[in-house]
């Protein structure tokens, strides 16, 4: 039996989260299919992790997950894996396409063994929304960009001050809260556009796009310290999409 203890879950920092789900489960694992809520009441979260690392046989090693995925299920397709994680109250566990149990306990059949009703998500399909952000697939691509609500209070925000001095703008900008994927950085032009036509019709000089932090600073998804995850092959042009 896997050592649960071993098996890391927790995310420290929502930044953490967002790239431990985005990048290293969703567009490196293909886990696509999900079901996510928050820690009921009655649980703690370490119990929630628990008995859900159990329930689904998340806590493997990567030998074992490799070795599971080559072997064929009863249905003739091959066996999945699941992943698990927790940010504060928050989880999401993902499964693989494939054979595993996490489909048939998270549907309810008919009499006739048709699917009623699913409880679980593609996110090719329906986009992963946590803190604002939304992980989703866009043209056959992984797209991290802000929710629509998130962006309406920015724009609101940023057109407020698109006529004060270039300095105090640079400043505002370039503590812009939210980390620079792709899709992030597409949606943060589409404000700078916005606040550029309306210094225009002011008289104004326009913004730089220089004033836009464009790089993620890296992290460490499990810990609050330690060496920190270095800038790898899947840089920001693979997960740009248009907002």
């Amino acid at each position: 039996m896997a050592n649960r203890s071993h098996y890391r879950c927790v995310a420290t920092s929502i930044e953490g989260f967002l790239f431990q789900l985005a990048v290293s489960y969703v567009t490196n694992g293909k886990y696509y299919f999900y079901v996510q809520g928050s820690v009921p009441s009655w649980r703690t979260p370490a119990e929630h992790d628990s008995r859900m690392l159990s329930q689904y046989d998340v806590a493997i090693s990567k030998f074992a997950r490799c070795r599971r995925r080559k072997r064929i299920g009863n249905s003739g397709r091959h066996l999945a894996n699941c992943q698990y994680l927790r940010f504060s109250n928050f989880w999401i566990l993902l499964c693989q396409e494939g054979e595993n149990a996490f489909f048939e306990r998270n549907c309810r059949r008919d009499a006739d063994g048709a699917i009623e009703e699913q409880w679980f998500c593609d996110v090719r399909k329906s986009a992963i929304q946590f803190n604002e952000y939304s992980v989703g697939f866009f043209n056959d691509k992984l797209t991290v960009r802000l929710t629509s609500k998130a962006m309406a209070g920015l724009r609101s925000y940023y057109l407020g001050l698109a006529l004060k001095p270039l300095p105090y703008l640079r400043e505002e900008l370039a503590t812009f809260p939210y980390e620079a994927y792709g899709g992030v950085l597409k949606q943060r032009y589409s404000i700078l556009r916005s606040m550029n036509l309306k210094r225009g019709a002011a008289g104004l000089p326009a913004i730089p796009t220089s004033f836009i932090k464009k790089r993620r600073k890296p992290v460490k998804p499990f810990e609050p310290k330690g060496p920190l995850i270095r800038k790898t092959s899947l840089d920001l042009a693979d997960l740009s999409l248009a907002a």
